[in-house]
């Protein structure tokens, strides 16, 4: 094996330990509590989502202040992603359609997709991608800096994997789906696989122990 090889295989290695370190950092950090009402809920006393700019597929700034207000669903993932992205997708249009009967999301939820391949998606690739699946569906990627903002203060992991020798890559990526409140509450971690009817009752469950809650 020539060195340059060798040397890019180690890389890889380290780069996925490190990931798997974080990864098993933030779920300890961020486990919800043995009293916690639901599943993958964050409770009690749930951190905040801090501020970040990307660059929305409407060509406007996608910031904390699109998702005060509403019940936000994130999800990251890129368009060029093979299998996991379109199906978390679809299953979160299928989840949307099934809150039409919870009137608090039905009248502000969204779902938001954040591409962690800002070399290729570009906004007007994001804008098609995501209608594809539901046009009232937003987008939003930024370079590194910037999106880092985002993907460090949720734990998000991304690492780009070279497809054989030319300059082709895909992007292993954190494939969960996260729910934030109105407040900016980072409220819910819904790990995959995702099926819609347990996510919809989950986040109607969560809506309804908010509503109820002191």
């Amino acid at each position: 094996m020539a060195s340059t090889d060798r040397s890019a295989l180690i890389l890889l290695v380290l780069v996925a330990v490190l990931a798997f370190a974080l990864g098993i950092h933030f779920a300890r950090r961020t486990a919800p509590e043995a009293g916690a009402p639901v599943e993958g809920m964050l409770w009690p006393d749930p951190p905040r989502l801090e501020s970040f700019t990307l660059d929305g597929a409407d060509g406007k700034p996608l910031t904390e202040a699109t998702l005060r207000g509403k019940w936000s669903l994130l999800f990251f993932g890129f368009t060029h992603c093979p299998d996991v992205c379109p199906t978390t997708l679809a299953t979160l249009r299928e989840t949307v359609k099934l809150l039409e009967e919870t009137p608090d999301f039905a009248q502000q939820g969204q779902v938001v997709l954040v591409s962690v391949d800002p070399a290729r998606d570009t906004p007007e690739a994001l804008a098609g991608y995501v209608g594809h699946f539901d046009r009232n569906f937003l987008a939003a990627t930024a370079p590194p800096d910037r999106l880092a903002a985002l993907t460090g203060q949720l734990g998000i992991l991304h690492t780009r994997v070279p497809l054989g020798s030319g300059e082709e890559y895909s992007v292993d990526h954190t494939a969960s789906i996260l729910l934030i409140g109105p407040g900016l509450e980072r409220l819910a971690i819904f790990s995959a696989p995702h099926a819609a009817p347990e996510l919809a009752a989950k986040i109607g469950q969560i809506i309804q122990f908010l509503q109820d809650s002191p």
